[in-house]
């Protein structure tokens, strides 16, 4: 909202988490605790400026550009939608940072190669996606390639695992039909499904004994009362 949220304020923002002008240790605690925040901010602000929401300085825009590189160099992209989810935010930083000064040599092609890397991934997600499978979202940090191996193998591993559902393992390879080897002998499927539902049957038709008391009370004193009127006549 742009009428609403003016340049002063992102500038504001900028001072403060940015440049650090109160010396808060901004720069350290975001290292700390958490780089991918601090990347998603800046991140957010360049976004906005080529929007055309805030318009900066070109020093304001320069260093902008060269935290967001540094960070996603440094710790990899972190992916929101703002982000590796945006190509157009891609073009907009690669155009501002092909510019002499603002980033290193040595650092525009590691964004660069990141970056590639990231979009390779997520189109790889997309088309299975498409396909029946699901999508890849999140932190692709720079070692992001052996954990991909390492993933692959435990969700290989997955499929020989026994899966419990209803107290009874079953082989998840074992074709469908065929009785388990960890099934007991005199096992009877939906056996306690049936008990469980004639428990609950029986707990809802069953009723407590206080009514009938109440009942028996309102007799017993209309009775009373109608013995002492005839007593009276």
């Amino acid at each position: 909202m742009p009428d609403l949220v003016t340049d002063s304020m992102w500038q504001q923002a900028y001072d403060i988490y940015v440049t650090d002008i109160y010396d808060l240790g901004m720069s350290d605690f975001f290292d700390a605790n958490n780089p991918y925040a601090y990347q998603s901010m800046t991140g957010r602000m360049l976004e906005m400026v080529r929007k055309g929401y805030w318009n900066p300085s070109d020093d304001v825009l320069e260093t902008l550009v060269s935290e967001y590189v540094e960070s996603i160099v440094e710790n990899g992209v972190t992916c929101c939608h703002h982000t590796c989810g945006n190509p157009l935010l891609d073009e907009f930083v690669s155009g501002i940072m092909s510019m002499p000064g603002i980033v290193s040599d040595e650092n525009a092609a590691k964004y660069r190669e990141i970056m590639d890397a990231v979009t390779m991934v997520q189109d790889a997600a997309g088309q299975s996606g498409n396909s029946g499978g699901g999508s890849s979202t999140g932190t692709y940090p720079p070692e992001w390639e052996d954990q991909e191996d390492q993933s692959e193998y435990s969700s290989s591993s997955r499929t020989n695992e026994t899966i419990t559902e209803g107290g009874v393992g079953t082989d998840a390879n074992q074709p469908e039909g065929k009785a388990s080897l960890s099934e007991p002998s005199d096992y009877v499927e939906g056996t306690e499904m049936e008990v469980e539902t004639q428990e609950k049957f029986m707990t809802n038709v069953s009723f407590s004994g206080a009514p009938m008391i109440g009942l028996f009370m309102v007799i017993l004193l209309a009775a009373v009362i109608y013995w002492g009127y005839r007593r009276r006549e």
